[in-house]
């Protein structure tokens, strides 16, 4: 499918994609907006399967999240199956997307996630008395290599605040499985993928509802992570467009419809009757006594 192509099957969903934006998140025209941009900043989108595309897209919608990558709230990725030999696009979610799910769902009154650099100071205890310390050395450059891991902090509204860890060791193991190439947000903007990693951590340790955005993100991405077969949040398939018949297969059928035509059956002899065969030409066999049926001898 060509990029042209793949913008026209956009125009084509975008009723669909209307239909499923909860209210009060996203302006429809906006995500359409948005949802073109996606495509013009992912070429490669156009290489992989029009369903995944467009399921991609749809989970976004039916999220409230702008799918450009602009604004770090999600992003639509392609990536190679290796089992099925085929590209498929995956919705990403970034930490801000994480955060405005959250606020939405009414988890949190304010959640913050940050990279925690080698030198930075950095004080962390779990328990009965948990407690979170984290001066950062802004003299030293803060580059990728240097993260030793990520933390979130959600404040709720009950007045207690959790807050979570995750190493350096445990983020790298999440990256491995998604397999991340190109212009993948593990590639791109690993610092703001640290914070993502995080914050998602800390969603599962408050016990989140999985009926929630919230929960309906955590489920899905961690589906495609552990088995490539991610758990779209848009449950019904939408229907596709069919694509444009290619030369080549409308120059098969014209020649396979042409030989049918050139072909002339051949008229088939039938054998001849019975009474056709004169009597003597009949050959005449004289029969000797043997061994009858039960062993009898014959008579």
């Amino acid at each position: 499918m060509t990029h042209k192509q793949l913008i026209q099957v956009l125009q084509e969903k975008k009723p669909s994609f209307s239909a499923v934006i909860p209210k009060g998140t996203i302006d429809p025209e906006r995500f359409f907006r948005m949802a073109l941009v996606a495509a013009t900043k992912q070429p490669t989108l156009a290489e992989c399967e029009i369903k995944s595309v467009v399921l991609a897209l749809m989970d976004a919608a039916a999220l409230g999240l702008d799918p450009s990558g602009l604004l770090g709230q999600a992003a639509i990725v392609p990536f190679f199956d290796s089992k099925k030999g085929v590209h498929r696009a995956q919705l990403i979610i970034g930490y801000r997307g994480y955060i405005a799910l959250a606020m939405k769902d009414g988890l949190v009154i304010d959640i913050q996630a940050h990279c925690v650099y080698k030198d930075d100071h950095f004080v962390i205890e779990y328990g009965t008395n948990p407690h979170l310390e984290h001066v950062p050395n802004y003299s030293v450059p803060q580059e990728d290599d240097n993260i030793i891991g990520a933390y979130a902090v959600a404040w709720l509204k009950t007045g207690r605040v959790h807050f979570h860890f995750v190493p350096r060791a445990r983020i790298e193991q999440i990256k491995a499985r998604v397999k991340p190439s190109g212009l993948s947000p593990w590639i791109t903007d690993f610092p703001e993928m640290c914070k993502k990693t995080a914050i998602r951590a800390l969603m599962k340790l408050m016990y989140i509802p999985i009926e929630s955005a919230t929960g309906k993100a955590v489920a899905m991405e961690e589906s495609f992570e552990y088995s490539e077969e991610p758990i779209n949040i848009v449950d019904e398939t939408p229907a596709l467009p069919v694509e444009p018949e290619r030369k080549t297969d409308r120059l098969a059928k014209h020649l396979k419809k042409r030989q049918k035509e050139e072909e002339v059956p051949q008229e088939e002899i039938p054998p001849p009757a019975d009474e056709d065969i004169p009597l003597e030409d009949v050959p005449t066999v004289q029969a000797k006594p043997g061994p009858g049926l039960f062993g009898g001898e014959g008579k």
